[in-house]
């Protein structure tokens, strides 16, 4: 009898790191609004800086999810994983100014 392989998510380290930083960054802001948190007395948060927040929120994590494919064997689609992770490092290197 064969047996079926299983179903795997392959998420590209790039988008892993993405992961991670946003992961930090929720941590920063929860700090930052806690009750009884100094930064929420000396800080005012902007409409425009929320929306910034917000946004750059929302397009990190969809390019992850973007990023992250299924695959019955993560090792014939490495080509697609290179592809994906290139994606998200010349997004990083563009909101970094990074030329080339």
């Amino acid at each position: 009898m064969q047996t079926v392989a299983p179903s795997v998510f392959v998420l590209p380290d790039e988008a892993h790191l993405e992961l991670i930083k946003v992961r930090d960054h929720l941590r920063l802001m929860t700090r930052f609004v806690e009750p009884g948190s100094v930064a929420l007395d000396d800080c005012v948060l902007h409409p425009h800086a929320l929306s910034y927040w917000f946004t750059t929120l929302w397009r990190t994590l969809d390019e992850c999810l973007r990023a992250t494919y299924w695959s019955g064997d993560p090792a014939l689609d490495l080509e697609e994983a290179h592809a994906r992770a290139a994606a998200i490092r010349e997004r990083n290197e563009d909101l970094r100014g990074v030329a080339e």
